[in-house]
């Protein structure tokens, strides 16, 4: 009998250790709740480096992933010069099952943030309401963080979402843990904007030079500082 309850102890602990829920807080303060894990959770890149004669790219099945759902979600929304609540549900839908089965698919986490951007901007704009997703993007990038919390593009991506909403204290906190895993010149010079439009310019002026070093292209911000005596 106890032989028969360690089993099923571990199994148990098997099961959560494959399964991924959901975690952290939307920026409107309630918890993330989202669909079911389904298929997967597997990492984009590790299937991706695998080699398409290894099992694991053929288990995780990334090619369907990407034709089926990822490309028909952007199939539902790509060069429509409108976007309608039909054509964003339909897309938030293919985008939510690659994003569960491969949390750190980071093409999809920019799909799902460019969308939210737009639904934003075309309700505003064309005074529609087009009711957003019940995962908002906040909840796919921790998810995805939670699932892979070493790789620093995950922090990255999820800063430049919370710095265009206007989360600059969130956005700091993400872009630092970024740079700290990896000094990339991107990082340190989105970490500069942000820290410029918080005022804090010597600082700002401190990424800047970091990411100029490693010959970042970009000097609009070197503009912004110059213009503010910096």
């Amino acid at each position: 009998m106890k032989k028969l309850v360690a089993l099923l102890f571990l199994n148990c602990l098997s099961f959560q250790v494959f399964s991924l829920g959901w975690f952290g807080n939307t920026l409107n303060g309630r918890q993330c709740e989202g669909n079911s894990q389904g298929f997967g959770p597997y990492d984009y890149f590790e299937v991706m480096a695998s080699g398409k004669d290894s099992e694991l790219w053929n288990k995780a099945r990334l090619w369907e992933i990407d034709r089926i759902h990822y490309g028909k979600g952007n199939g539902h929304v790509a060069d429509k010069s409108t976007l309608t609540e039909i054509d964003y549900k339909l897309a938030m839908k293919e985008y939510d099952y690659t994003l569960r089965a491969y949390p750190n698919h980071v093409p999809a986490l920019q799909a799902v943030m460019d969308l939210e951007r737009r639904r934003e901007r075309e309700s505003a704009i064309r005074k529609v309401t087009i009711v957003p997703f019940k995962t908002p993007p906040e909840c796919y990038f921790q998810r995805a963080i939670q699932f892979q919390p070493g790789q620093a593009h995950l922090y990255l991506a999820y800063a430049v979402y919370l710095h265009r909403q206007k989360q600059y204290e969130l956005a700091e906190h993400h872009y630092r843990e970024a740079y700290k895993r990896d000094e990339n010149p991107e990082t340190a010079y989105n970490l500069g904007l942000l820290l410029f439009n918080k005022g804090d310019y010597d600082e700002a002026r401190r990424y800047y030079q970091l990411a100029r070093e490693k010959k970042f292209p970009l000097d609009g911000l070197d503009r912004l500082l110059k213009a503010k005596g910096h």
